[in-house]
């Protein structure tokens, strides 16, 4: 068996060290991604439930919301 000298081991773990920086990274961007579609969402269904209720300084709980725009789909399920 022989040992790598000490600066091929330093250079393979920066490698991998490199590598897995880079999976965090895309994982990261992926994260977020998926973040900023679930803010944009929320943002506009807030935006919908502040116009329909006249609170426009209030934002609602998250339950409340869900609630509110499955009834809104209901509404229009019936009417449709």
């Amino acid at each position: 068996m022989t040992d790598k000298p000490s600066d091929d081991l330093l250079r393979d773990l920066c490698e991998g060290q490199r590598k897995e920086i880079k999976r965090l990274r895309q994982e990261i961007k992926e994260f977020q991604a998926s973040a900023d579609l679930r803010w944009n969402a929320d943002r506009r269904a807030i935006k919908r439930w502040q116009e329909a209720t006249g609170a426009t300084d209030t934002w609602p709980d998250h339950a409340d919301l869900c609630v509110w725009l499955m009834e809104q789909i209901d509404a229009k399920e019936r009417t449709s």
